[in-house]
């Protein structure tokens, strides 16, 4: 095939989504950039609208679409709980990187497209009478306005058939050839290019005449077999489905902090507390801990409610708002509902199996009421918080980690020790924030000490005050005294473990 050198004009200039009303200059609105800010062919002499009639090959996600087709449909599926499950376990946990395939992330979306076509067949048909909609709102009037309507134009595409052509049934593309991905595919597939996409639908001489519109520098092979290669700008914004569907701990995880940091302070800080606060032995702490992980993750999916809003609300009350770029592309997260029905499954098995394993002080029904007041209180104090200017927050925080930490003992029978660390805890997540807040180093204080030392000041004054306060709970001492050891140990482990390793 002739391969054809790219050279570039001016810098690309991402129109965006651009619509025929859009490009009127007099509206004060960008027009989009000029067709000579593209990558093209060194093949110059060539007019970008064509007038010899031949293939026009045009690549649809963010060229043609100015979104990505396949984060569309899964977006599009519903209940929205059960496809964000089957999306995060396809696409986050299971090992991709192992597969001897080049472009994995194809194979992988495929892979998460089928499985949702089997568990969720109802969707197709949904998808089929939305699609049309969809590319009209989507559509790039920009690139269509870089095709004359004489052209003979194929869309060629990695996404799904089953999922684009519903989508240009209604267009002025519904009749326009399409190569793109069948619904059973073989893995080969995903491992070559365009190039070889094309190859089992149109003669060498056909591709070689050709002229091609993309968005992407992997489609470099085909840019190069053309005679006409034109690079342009991703259309519209990059969106994946993950911040369209809501998962419970997904905004807490990997948003608004990093993943690392975010699991360790939920499983091993909060939830562990929560389980040393229950137990006065070794034998217990399991079921102990199981429990205080539904209770947690129940809190937690009303906490992250207001981290969400923190980060949309908030953050507009403060001179220089702590955002992450997750953050900024999550600002529609619908995490209302889903995180209100998560907290109320989550907090009923935690009660439920609180009550099997005797750590319940209420029954079911006060349990159940006292719950939904603990989880009401917390809503209703964030969101107090995230409309307080950043100085007058500070009391509200403490009052916050209080209800997250020590609410949960209105209906599970906690030890004396336990209540000990759990006040500890508050106090040094307080002490902390107030430090960020008055604008001192607070990454000088090292909160896991902190928490010990607090600890250990109120372990000694009640025991001083009242000898037989701690009668039978040694073994949870010692558990106790265990856990913060190796928390304090955590950290210069870790910074050890960096030195070697560099």
């Amino acid at each position: 095939m002739a391969a054809c050198r790219a050279r570039r004009y001016r810098g690309i200039v991402n129109p965006g989504v651009h619509h025929p009303e859009d490009k009127d200059p007099a509206a004060g609105q960008d027009p989009g950039p000029d067709p000579q800010d593209f990558d093209v062919t060194a093949r110059t002499d060539q007019r970008v609208h064509a007038t010899v009639p031949r293939k026009t090959f045009v690549d649809f996600d963010h060229t043609l679409l100015a979104a990505n087709s396949t984060e569309l449909f899964i977006a599009f599926c519903r209940p929205s709980l059960y496809v964000a499950l089957i999306d995060f376990l396809i696409r986050r946990c299971l090992p991709w990187q192992v597969l001897p395939v080049a472009k994995r992330y194809r194979l992988r979306d495929y892979v998460c497209f089928v499985a949702l076509v089997v568990l969720t067949p109802w969707n197709l048909q949904r998808w089929r009478r939305a699609a049309p909609g969809l590319f009209a709102a989507h559509r790039s009037a920009y690139v269509e306005g870089l095709i004359e309507a004489s052209e003979d134009v194929v869309i060629i595409s990695f996404g799904n058939r089953v999922v684009i052509e519903p989508m240009l049934r209604e267009s002025r593309w519904s009749d326009a050839p399409l190569v793109a991905t069948p619904l059973w595919s073989r893995l080969g597939h995903f491992d070559h290019g365009k190039t070889t996409l094309l190859r089992d639908h149109f003669e060498h001489q056909t591709v070689a005449a050709a002229r091609f519109l993309t968005d992407s520098e992997e489609d470099r092979d085909l840019l190069d077999a053309v005679a006409e290669g034109i690079k342009i700008a991703p259309q519209g914004e990059r969106h994946a489905a993950a911040e369209r569907l809501y998962l419970p701990l997904r905004y807490t995880i990997g948003v608004k902090y990093a993943r690392g940091y975010a699991l360790d302070q939920f499983l091993l800080v909060d939830t562990l507390i929560l389980a040393l606060a229950l137990v006065t032995g070794l034998g217990a702490l399991p079921g102990a801990f199981l429990v205080a992980a539904l209770m947690m993750l129940s809190m937690m999916c009303i906490y992250e409610i207001g981290y969400h809003e923190n980060d949309t609300v908030g953050a507009a009350r403060e001179v220089k708002p702590t955002l992450t770029a997750s953050s900024r592309r999550f600002g529609h997260y619908p995490i209302e509902p889903g995180a209100w029905l998560c907290a109320a499954a989550s907090g009923a098995a935690g009660v439920y199996l609180a009550d099997r394993f005797l750590l319940l002080s209420l029954g079911w029904i006060d349990s159940a009421m006292v719950w939904i007041a603990v989880l009401l209180s917390m809503r209703l104090t964030f969101y107090a918080y995230n409309r307080l200017p950043p100085e007058a927050r500070i009391y509200l925080y403490a009052l916050l980690q209080m209800e997250k930490t020590a609410l949960v003992f209105l209906l599970l029978l906690p030890t004396t020790i336990g209540m000990l660390l759990v006040a500890s805890h508050v106090v040094a997540m307080w002490v902390i924030y107030l430090l960020y807040r008055l604008g001192a180093r607070k990454e000088k204080v090292d909160r896991e000490s902190l928490r010990f030392v607090v600890f250990a000041v109120l372990t000694v004054c009640l025991a001083l005050s009242n000898p037989s306060a701690f009668h039978g709970e040694g073994t949870a001492m010692g558990l106790i005294l265990g856990w913060s050891v190796l928390r304090m140990a955590k950290a210069p482990l870790m910074r050890s473990l960096r030195r070697a390793r560099g």
